[in-house]
């Protein structure tokens, strides 16, 4: 008779990392029992789940388990977890909608929670009472919230936060953002009306590295204007400056005109703490009466 010997994986050479379907997940001491396809000897072990409280393991679940020793297999991930079958939940814990729809009402990890699942199998809404946090999901498709003959409205004590690839706020008359309580006399807002763009609030910071404005036409009442420019530029057809003061301060001041300048006053003086420097092709002095030139030495010719 011919013998022959087989040979099993032992707990000093056995290294594995691969998945595991799980047997049994209420064996004494939290240990869950799981079968390695592939694994020689006995394929059914044990195994200590490590992950977070919110993952739960169920019967028919395939997960990532970690090993070095027989003895000690550890679960470190749910790679492929088996949905319940709604029917095998008790009746009474479940209502049936015409079209397929079902709302259960079933225990995660002991704690109470109203589920509504799509006649797909799919999860659509959740509540957690717990938590006091509801949650609508749709995985297929788009999520579409209409009032068609009404107003939507969403409001919260804390926060409301938004988030998207690409979000688009469109209104027919208008859209408007404000802060501030209602009461305040002035509040920050945006106010986007069709053709008109408004921005009001007490204190208004604009900061970029290059801006560009095309306007065709740009009306000012202001009060007061401190500005720190290093350099600035200005290219127009036509400036025109209406102020019942100017007063302007510089260091050197340069002018290059290439036809005419022209001042026209009700009075004028100039006021040169050193010499004063005219130089002209022609040079023609009118007045209607006196003329009077006042110094110690007048040179001529």
């Amino acid at each position: 008779m011919q013998n022959i010997a087989k040979i099993y994986n032992t707990s000093a050479d056995f290294h594995y990392l691969g998945p595991a379907r799980v047997l049994e997940t209420d064996l004494p001491n939290g240990y869950i029992k799981v079968y390695v396809k592939g694994l020689k000897g006995n394929p059914e072990n044990r195994a200590i789940p490590v992950l977070s409280s919110e993952c739960s393991i169920k019967s028919g679940d395939e997960v990532l388990i970690v090993s070095e020793n027989i003895d000690e297999i550890y679960i470190i991930g749910v790679l492929n977890q088996k949905k319940p079958a709604i029917s095998a939940i008790k009746p009474q814990n479940q209502i049936v909608l015409p079209d397929g729809a079902v709302a259960v009402l079933k225990e995660y990890q002991g704690r109470p929670k109203l589920n509504l699942y799509s006649k797909r199998n799919e999860l659509i809404f959740e509540y957690d009472p717990e938590k006091g946090q509801a949650r609508i999901i749709q995985n297929s498709g788009d999520l579409k919230i209409d009032a068609p003959n009404g107003n939507l409205k969403l409001s919260a004590a804390k926060n409301i936060m938004i988030s998207g690839h690409n979000i688009d706020f469109a209104g027919r008359s208008g859209v408007k953002l404000s802060v501030g309580n209602v009461y305040e006399k002035i509040r920050s807002s945006l106010s986007l009306k069709p053709g008109t763009i408004n921005i009001s609030g007490r204190k208004i910071e604009v900061r970029a590295k290059q801006a560009v404005y095309f306007l065709e036409e740009v009306r000012e009442n202001i009060k007061k204007i401190i500005s720190n420019i290093k350099y600035a530029r200005i290219i127009a057809d036509k400036v025109e400056t209406i102020a019942e003061t100017v007063i302007e301060k510089t260091k050197n001041s340069y002018r290059s005109t290439e036809n005419l300048t022209q001042h026209k006053a009700g009075r004028m003086r100039m006021l040169i703490e050193s010499t004063f420097h005219l130089k002209s092709r022609h040079l023609i002095l009118k007045a209607k009466k006196d003329v009077k030139i006042k110094s110690d030495k007048i040179h001529l010719g």
